[in-house]
């Protein structure tokens, strides 16, 4: 448990890690808040 609390320091210490958890988390907003609409149309085949 020490390793995965030393990794998750090392990722918030890391700026390029940070940017690029930033970037994932404004990818799942976006697609959350698009979803949001309603269910999704599925077509039968």
């Amino acid at each position: 448990m020490e390793d995965m609390g030393e990794k998750i320091r090392s990722i918030l210490s890391d700026e390029e890690s940070m940017k690029q958890i930033s970037e994932l988390a404004e990818m799942l907003s976006a697609g959350m808040d698009s979803s949001q609409s309603g269910p999704p149309n599925f077509k039968r085949i």
